[in-house]
């Protein structure tokens, strides 16, 4: 128990003297960075919010990370993803390009669940988004983003059909219902 305990810290404190030396090495610029975000989203199934995190890593002009958050567009759901983006420039203002590629997860509402009966059980399915903004520059390497984009999101329904039957009964059968929603999609956030 006690040497799991001795190597462990050893390899934890070698693996922080090597990110803390990257971090003060010329050469390497890699840095822990987190975006939080509110989103206003628009399409033909009306209008809704979403809030997400991500949390990565930055180096030069790239960052990529994982996300999540929950989005209340249509069935209300959970989405868990990539983020990549390139910033574009080194100014005070810089452009940026965003894609982000994953899994959407329904975490679906009484409401909902009332609407599409209690037999139906939900599935996950695609989210995807891309687009681009502005990064306004504040201090300590944090900024405040304003992005618009194209987001994609899919939940797929198993719903199983009632019949009366007296006896013997056949085999269940199903409908299957898969929503998708394209929406537009514009965004606050504050990387740190």
């Amino acid at each position: 128990m006690h040497v799991r305990f001795i190597i462990f810290s050893l390899l934890f404190t070698g693996m922080y003297n090597q990110l803390n030396a990257q971090k003060h090495s010329e050469t390497s610029n890699i840095k822990f960075t987190s975006i939080n975000q509110v989103g206003l989203l628009t399409g033909s199934a009306g209008q809704s919010a979403s809030i997400q995190t991500i949390n990565g890593i930055t180096k030069a002009k790239w960052f990529a990370g994982i996300g999540t958050g929950i989005d209340y567009y249509g069935t209300r759901s959970v989405p868990l993803f990539v983020d990549v983006r390139r910033t574009l420039g080194n100014k005070l203002k810089s452009p940026f390009l965003y894609a982000d590629g994953g899994i959407s997860f329904p975490w679906i509402s009484d409401g909902q669940k009332m609407a599409r009966g209690y037999t139906a059980t939900s599935s996950a399915g695609v989210f995807l988004e891309g687009g681009a903004g502005i990064k306004f520059r504040i201090k300590n390497n944090n900024a405040f983003l304003l992005s618009a984009g194209f987001s994609y999101k899919e939940v797929k329904d198993k719903t199983e059909l009632m019949t009366i039957w007296i006896w013997p009964r056949p085999d269940q059968s199903f409908e299957s219902y898969k929503y998708q929603y394209r929406r537009i999609v514009v965004k606050l956030a504050l990387e740190l």
